[in-house]
């Protein structure tokens, strides 16, 4: 998100990030393997429906935020 204003610049940028396992259940070498089958096999579909939604959210946040910069900048 970049704006400028006179001779007035600000840069922003938006960043997130899918945990998977916060609840951290899958815990050593054998866990982690398990993780990432799971992850790979059985829920991948719904792993990129929710990456798909985080990325439309944040894009969704840097419209709010540069709604809200662009009014008090008037």
């Amino acid at each position: 998100l970049n704006l400028t204003k006179g001779g007035t610049e600000m840069a922003t940028r938006f960043y997130g990030s899918l945990e998977t396992d916060y609840k951290k259940r899958f815990k050593g070498k054998f866990g982690i393997f398990l993780k990432n089958l799971y992850e790979v096999y059985l829920i991948k579909d719904k792993i990129g429906k929710m990456k798909e939604k985080l990325h439309l959210d944040i894009n969704s946040l840097m419209d709010e935020c540069k709604r809200i910069l662009n009014l008090l900048a008037k």
